[in-house]
């Protein structure tokens, strides 16, 4: 990376924990009327699509914010995150000492509970940001998926889609999860969104800078090559972000099932997140609007379908674990690594 001297370094992690961070800090800024910043910049602090793509490009003055609690003017930047990476700057025992601290806050305010599930990819946000490196948060919010998903297919759709995911699992000499399978399966509906995506959001960036360095999973690196083509064709940014109506003829309820049953599918609670205000984008604007009464029962209709989907995969695991352990894929080596060698020594001993 330093050989190239990229401008960004371009990495499939997920942006949600520092947009709602960085949102939350712009509208204390402006309700504490700091210049350039105003109160109804930020329409909703949940990150469920980007506004731009420099909401996903990492500023570590956000993080010296949210470390002191203050303002951008009341900062003392050669004591921050913002300046560890120049020793002109910053002295040295001020560096060690901020060590600790600084990986302590990447791994709360940009990692969060979604680390990338390549170990390379979060080694190079340490060291990209630790390194006087700018890094753009490329994968896509995991909110804005699940909305893009819940608007494409039907109830009946998805769970086709559940009942073909399993019985291709059965199949299977090794085990693997219903994340794992739902995406090796059917990559045109749950990898295709993701793909298409990181290579508008990458488009949008180059605009902006000459040299970027991109770090993805393998199974992206083909699909962004062949989705790549140069404005004004191909897909663009806004397009990527953009959510489908929803489909003609489904109730509420439909929709709450099949969020709960994504959640379910891809073992990943996207509504639970503490920072999320509104659990329900897909049926309203504004939470505040709904009475107690109606959200209690959005809330009890998705816990029952969530335990329902859950019970079902859970069965399927049990049925999945008994038929790979009635397979026998490798021979047992315990009585030749054990007893065997040693008959064999004492053998070759008396001999």
């Amino acid at each position: 990376m330093v050989a190239n001297h990229p401008d960004l370094i371009f990495l499939q992690m997920s942006p949600a924990d520092f947009i709602v961070r960085q949102r939350f800090l712009s509208h204390k800024c402006a309700l504490n009327e700091v210049e350039d910043y105003v109160k109804h910049g930020v329409e909703s602090m949940d990150p469920v699509k980007p506004i731009t793509w420099e909401e996903c490009l990492v500023n570590l003055v956000v993080l010296d914010m949210l470390r002191e609690n203050k303002t951008p003017g009341e900062l003392h930047l050669p004591k921050g995150f913002s300046t560890y990476a120049y020793p002109y700057l910053q002295n040295d025992a001020t560096r060690k000492q901020l060590t600790v601290p600084f990986m302590e806050s990447i791994t709360k305010n940009i990692v969060g509970s979604s680390p990338s599930e390549y170990s390379i990819i979060n080694h190079a946000l340490y060291t990209s940001l630790m390194g006087k490196h700018k890094v753009l948060l490329g994968d896509m919010p995991e909110l804005l998926y699940r909305q893009q998903l819940g608007n494409s297919l039907t109830l009946k759709e998805f769970q086709d889609l559940f009942k073909f995911i399993k019985g291709k699992m059965a199949e299977l000499k090794e085990p693997i999860t219903f994340r794992e399978a739902a995406v090796n399966f059917a990559p045109h509906i749950f990898q295709l969104p993701r793909d298409l995506y990181m290579s508008a959001l990458l488009k949008e960036a180059l605009q902006a800078a000459t040299c970027i360095v991109a770090m993805v999973g393998m199974p992206h690196y083909t699909p962004v090559k062949k989705y790549w083509v140069g404005p004004p064709h191909g897909i663009n940014f806004e397009e990527a972000c953009r959510i489908p109506d929803r489909l003609s003829g489904e109730s509420d309820e439909n929709l709450i099932e099949k969020q709960a049953l994504l959640d379910v599918l891809l073992e990943k609670r996207a509504w639970g997140d503490r920072y999320i205000s509104n659990p329900f984008p897909y049926l309203v604007n504004n939470i505040a609007g709904v009475s107690q009464e109606e959200l209690a029962k959005m809330k009890k209709c998705f816990l029952t379908n969530y335990h329902k989907y859950e019970s079902f995969k859970n069965m399927s695991y049990r049925e999945l674990d008994g038929k790979l352990h009635s397979v026998n894929r490798l021979p047992k080596f315990e009585t030749k690594i054990g007893k065997e060698p040693s008959q064999n020594v004492r053998q070759s001993a008396n001999a």
